[in-house]
C-alpha cells in the first residue's frame, strides 16, 4: 500500500515513541450529530459530528499509540492521541471533530443530500517528517471492516427568493478598503463554536473565490480577505457563521 506522508511539528514526538512493542488493538471509528445539531441542514447552517474511538481489543491503546485519521478521496489527515490508557471495551469521543456546511451555493431546484467518509490509517501506511520516515509502530490492527465512519446530510434548497430562511439572520456586510486590489477587510463578532466561511461572486452569479476562516475565538475580529486576481470590476461578498449571514458589494479597481 502506498505510503501516506504526514508533515508534522509532532514528529519528534512521535519519533520518541521508539521501542514499544507491537499490540493488538481492534479499533473502530464511529460519527453521530454533535449534541443539538440535524442533519437536515438549512443554507447558512452547519452540522457538526462527535468521532468516536472505541477498542475492541484485546490489548490496551495508550498515549504512545498515535492514531491517524484520514478523509476518504483527499490527502487529509489528522493526528489522534488517546487521552489516557483505553481498554478492550473502552473508547473515547472527539467532540465536533468535523462538520459539513450548508454556506454558499447557487440556487437549486431541489435538496441534495452529501456524504464524507473518515477511515483510521495504518501506522504502517504513514511517513512523517522531512525527509518524511516511518512512524514507529506500536500497534497493529488488522480488522479493517470497522475503521471506516460516514456521514451524511440533507442540504436544503435555497430559497428561490434570495431571502434567508428561517434562523438564518441577513445583515449588511461593510467591505473596507471599497475599491480594493489586494485584500479587502470587514469587522465581525462571530458565534465562536461555527466556522466563517466567505464566497466572493462576479455579477453573473459565478464564484470566484471562497475561503473558509474556521472557528474564529475571538469576540470582536478584523477579517482580512486576499483578492488579489480577481479582474476589475462589481462583485458580491457574502459570508455565513451559524445562524448569521451578511453581504455586501465590493469593487475591484484597476
Amino acid at each position: 500500500m502506498k505510503k501516506r506522508k504526514l508533515y508534522l511539528a509532532l514528529a519528534a514526538v512521535l519519533a520518541s515513541f521508539n521501542g514499544f512493542a507491537h499490540k493488538d488493538c481492534d479499533l473502530a471509528v464511529s460519527m453521530t450529530p454533535s449534541a443539538g445539531y440535524s442533519t437536515t441542514v438549512n443554507y447558512g447552517d452547519s452540522c457538526f459530528f462527535d468521532l468516536k474511538i472505541t477498542n475492541n481489543g484485546p490489548d490496551v491503546l495508550t498515549i504512545t499509540d498515535s492514531l491517524f485519521l484520514g478523509m476518504v478521496g483527499t490527502s487529509s489527515i489528522s493526528l489522534i492521541i488517546p487521552p489516557g490508557p483505553i481498554p478492550n471495551g473502552g473508547s473515547f469521543t472527539l467532540v465536533k471533530k468535523t462538520y459539513a456546511a450548508h454556506d454558499i451555493d447557487t440556487l437549486r431546484a431541489a435538496d441534495k443530500v452529501v456524504g464524507a467518509c473518515f477511515v483510521l490509517l495504518k501506522q504502517s501506511d504513514i511517513l512523517v517528517g522531512n525527509p518524511p520516515r516511518p512512524v514507529t509502530e506500536t500497534y497493529e490492527d488488522t480488522r479493517a471492516a470497522n475503521d471506516t465512519a460516514c456521514f451524511r446530510v440533507t442540504l436544503k434548497k435555497r430559497p428561490a427568493n434570495g431571502i434567508a430562511g428561517p434562523g438564518l439572520a441577513t445583515e449588511s456586510l461593510q467591505l473596507y478598503p471599497n475599491p480594493a486590489r489586494d485584500e479587502v477587510r470587514f469587522d465581525l463578532k462571530p458565534d465562536n463554536t461555527a466556522p466563517v466561511l466567505v464566497s466572493v461572486k462576479d455579477i453573473t452569479g459565478r464564484e470566484v473565490r471562497r475561503q473558509d476562516f474556521g472557528v474564529l475565538r475571538n469576540a470582536a475580529t478584523n477579517v482580512a480577505l486576499d483578492v488579489r486576481g480577481l479582474k476589475p470590476g462589481l462583485y458580491f461578498v457574502e459570508w455565513c457563521n451559524g445562524n448569521r449571514r451578511a453581504t455586501g458589494k465590493l469593487v475591484i479597481g484597476h
